[in-house]
């Protein structure tokens, strides 16, 4: 196979399953606080604190209910920096937004933006694969496994990732001071690829959290067609 692969036609909709899936997100419902986050919103867990445009819109729409306060202060803060009162706070404000059917759509929006981006991210990343890594860039499966990477890790800082990729080994720094090299052998494949993960921090420091992660996601692709 020596073209590089493309974007997949069924990608969009099977990340869109294995996100659900993995993030746990009821459609249009603030999930549960998470003391780790901030507060998330949504069927992918969109994360207030890290995603700034999220946050300005809400505080906009809160201005336009008159609701008073410093709504993007406090949609900023992780979880675990606010007190009880402000976490109560939030989930009212959240609540009252997603009722309304302007705030449904306006989060609608939102996770619209989230899979274009990061399907412009998976695009580029299999752009640059090694010939090994091929086959796994051009499969559905592979590309949701990468779709789901990047809404985790974020688009941006993928200079591991795209090394990993393009066939070369890739160093984890550890906390005890020593280091951790991964690589693959042969064709690149899920079982390979969630190594990478496994080996990052995030993969390191809640290694129970990631392994469910990858059983919500085969399970979300059961039932997508094999010969993708």
């Amino acid at each position: 196979m020596d073209q590089k692969p493309r974007l997949h036609p069924l990608f969009v909709r099977w990340l869109d399953r294995a996100l659900i899936a993995a993030e746990g997100g009821p459609a249009g419902a603030a999930l549960p606080l998470n003391a780790a986050s901030g507060v998330s919103l949504g069927r992918f867990q969109l994360d207030l604190a890290q995603q700034a445009g999220l946050r300005g819109e809400l505080a906009r729409f809160a201005r336009s209910c008159l609701i008073p306060g410093d709504i993007d202060g406090l949609f900023a803060k992780r979880v675990a920096a606010m007190t009880p009162s402000e976490r109560e706070r939030a989930r009212r404000l959240v609540d009252r937004l997603l009722a309304e059917p302007a705030g449904a759509a306006w989060l609608a929006r939102f996770e619209r933006a989230m899979l274009v981006r990061v399907g412009l991210g998976v695009r580029r990343l299999i752009a640059g694969v090694g010939q090994a890594a091929v086959p796994f860039a051009a499969s559905l499966r592979g590309q949701v496994e990468l779709g789901c990477h990047l809404h985790q890790f974020g688009t941006g800082r993928t200079e591991r990732l795209v090394t990993f990729l393009a066939g070369a080994p890739v160093t984890f720094e550890l906390a005890d001071g020593t280091a951790r090299q991964v690589g693959f052998r042969g064709a690149l494949d899920v079982a390979q690829f969630r190594e990478f993960r496994r080996a990052t921090r995030w993969g390191r420091e809640n290694p129970r959290a990631n392994e469910s992660r990858h059983a919500r996601i085969d399970y979300a692709l059961r039932a997508a067609p094999a010969w993708a």
